[in-house]
């Protein structure tokens, strides 16, 4: 870059810099005053006097893709919390280029590159060796501001929420509707919350128990260091220290989107977030133009369809918001409140969902680390097939979502930081049961039963559930596809080296999850609270997972897992809630003659997809499957062993 003339506060000499930023951790030559204020005014009148350069947003479309976790699987909802960081299932990992700011769309972090002006280069992150005399500058040789840029390492974008069911036209039929308990529409309902004088409040743990004593204070740690940068809209503004990966520098904008500057400008100016109504202006100017916004306390709800839709998702996020919260802090976890206002973006169509971004075909919606956003959408095409169900779905993709974008803003689990995956999932699955009512469905609240995690965990633990063989012309007798955890492994040690997790994981990561916050509460807490101090880009192994795992709860990981069985084997589902069992068909073309078919009775529908997932043989030919619907499981065998037996 041209050199600058920097002016010293305290003797008045005049000092030729060709870069600032390192200047400012030098005296001045004369005087052996400081030279940061000399900078930092140079920066203000950089800032003042050259507009930002244009921003250019690389859309999803136009990136290579990786293939996703399963994606909140958040590819991430729901690839490992961090493949290059250690967890995942419910992220999208994407390797970003350096040329952009990460987190505007879905399957790789949004790449916003701002190309540096033309009369200067952006700042270096090794400067050039330091100029004390010489001549000044010419007047129109300004600096630039650093750029941000994405990070040089993979990124995880977003935890986002997976479709447990069956797709297609094969999907199972919806578990039929109680009388008064379930509107047999495609329409969603989310009520609204409950009256003054019934008001809810949501337990970790039933009953609580006693709040454990609070740690000895840490000393005080030194305060981020913040940065002068370029937004994504050419602005200058404050940055604040996030973390560092790699040699490199993560940022937060006062936005609360993280990017990496492409060179490090010192300030002393304060770190200030935009309020609700910046953070509105700025998201309708540039990332939302075409939608409408609904505030609530907490919340911006930008939205392209229904008001009403939109409303009743910022009154659940804002029951979800206040009842974790409030049993966090019952049991003296580190809660501070949100720095940011909370984004929602509600697509009207599940279409316009997946033109926004590209997604794996099984997300329904995710949370974007990066952008600090959540996304969904309020209807799909798909939603007459099984109206009850895609309704009971509603409330727990917003809750879901919620849950990741609540613990990475008010302290619980920092952002980047890499938490268990079984942990990251479960806790989500957790805090989001859906509930019938007489009015709709709404959120049931933290740690209720999920009917259809039960219905796969009694599943995988039946051997009779998926008893029924395939056979093919032939062959003779050909094996079930294998679905679920091997049985060999206890627990704990199977989610704790998953780098990615199956529609069936999820259950099993949300019934160990209900077990420790209902059965362990106080080393529950204890294990919430250390894993809340994990730091950004701490990379943890699955071996030390599990070894914090058994510092919190024990080493005796078979017992753990007998007794997780046990209690979940006590749980019960209220009969509104109760899923039929279904009898899957499936059939395989082998040969230019020959055919195979397989079939399994299951109550499940995560334990259903897995299954048709698995069951086509690569060298076979086109296949199909339906299902056949019976009150009870003799039913649901008898069709199959009928189906089976026309076979044969």
């Amino acid at each position: 870059m041209e050199p600058v003339v920097l002016t010293c506060d305290a003797c008045g000499a005049r000092i030729r810099s060709s870069n600032p930023a390192r200047a400012r951790t030098r005296p001045c030559p004369r005087c052996q005053g400081s030279l940061a204020p000399a900078v930092d005014r140079w920066a203000a009148i950089e800032a003042a006097a050259i507009p930002g350069p244009a921003v250019e947003v690389e859309h999803a479309a136009d990136r290579p893709t990786r293939p996703t976790r399963r994606a909140r699987r958040w590819p991430t909802v729901a690839a490992a919390l961090l493949a290059t960081l250690g967890a995942g299932a419910s992220l999208a990992i994407r390797e970003p280029s350096i040329a952009g700011i990460a987190g505007l769309d879905r399957s790789a972090p949004p790449a916003v590159s701002a190309p540096p002006a033309p009369e200067a280069p952006a700042l270096t992150v090794e400067p050039p060796p330091f100029e004390a005399e010489g001549e000044p500058a010419e007047p129109d040789a300004l600096p630039v501001l650093p750029d941000l840029a994405a990070s040089p390492a993979e990124a995880p974008v977003g935890l986002a929420l997976r479709d447990e069911g069956p797709k297609g036209v094969g999907m199972p039929p919806p578990p039929p509707a109680p009388s008064g308990d379930l509107r047999p529409t495609g329409r969603p309902v989310i009520p609204a919350p409950p009256r003054p004088d019934r008001p809810e409040a949501p337990d970790l743990a039933a009953p609580p128990a006693p709040a454990p004593p609070k740690p000895d204070a840490a000393p005080a740690a030194a305060a981020p260091r913040r940065v002068l940068v370029r937004d994504p809209q050419g602005r200058a503004v404050v940055a604040r220290e996030h973390g560092w990966h790699k040699g490199r520098m993560a940022a937060v904008l006062p936005d609360g989107q993280i990017g990496w500057p492409d060179g490090l400008v010192d300030t002393d100016r304060p770190f200030v977030p935009l309020s609700m109504e910046e953070l509105r202006r700025q998201l309708q100017d540039t990332d939302f133009p075409t939608f409408r916004v609904q505030s609530t306390k907490h919340y911006l709800v930008f939205y392209q369809g229904s008001e009403n839709f939109a409303r009743a998702s910022g009154v659940l996020l804002e029951r979800l918001h206040d009842g974790l919260t409030d049993a966090l802090k019952r049991f003296n976890l580190p809660v501070t409140p949100a720095e940011f206002p909370l984004v929602a973006v509600i697509f009207k169509t599940e279409d316009d969902f997946r033109a926004n971004r590209k997604v794996a075909p099984d997300v329904q919606a995710y949370y974007e680390i990066l952008s600090n956003r959540i996304y969904f959408y309020e209807k799909s095409s798909r939603d007459g097939e099984s109206p009850e169900v895609a309704a009971l779905r509603k409330p727990q993709t917003v809750a879901h979502e919620g849950t990741h974008q609540l613990l990475h803003n008010v302290g619980i689990q920092p952002r980047l930081s890499d938490w268990p995956l079984w942990l990251v999932e479960g806790f989500a699955e957790y805090c989001s049961p859906p509930k019938a009512t007489k009015k709709g469905t709404d959120w049931a609240g933290l740690g209720q039963i999920n009917p259809i995690h039960l219905a796969t965990i009694r599943d995988l633990d039946d051997p009779v559930a998926v008893q029924v063989q395939g056979q093919g012309q032939g062959q003779g007798r050909v094996a079930t596809p294998a679905i679920g955890k091997d049985r060999r492994v206890p627990l704990v040690e199977y989610l704790a080296t998953r780098k990615e997790l199956t529609p069936t994981d999820y259950a099993l990561s949300w019934g160990l999850t209900h077990y420790l916050a209902r059965q362990q509460v106080e080393p529950f807490i204890a294990y919430l609270r250390k894993m809340s101090r994990l730091k950004p880009f701490e990379d943890q192994s699955p071996e030390q997972q599990l070894a914090a795992f058994r510092e919190a709860f024990g080493t005796d990981l078979p017992g753990i897992d007998a007794r997780v069985g046990k209690y979940l084997a006590r749980l019960k589902v209220p009969d509104a809630m109760a899923l039929p069992y279904y009898a899957v068909l499936f059939e395989q073309t082998i040969g230019p003659q020959a055919i195979r078919r397989s079939a399994m009775v299951s109550q499940s529908p995560s334990v259903i997809r897995q299954w048709i997932e698995s069951a086509p043989l690569p060298q076979g030919g086109p296949s199909q499957w339906h299902t056949v619907q019976g009150p009870t499981r003799a039913r649901a065998f008898l069709a199959a062993d009928q189906w089976m037996a026309e076979f044969r």
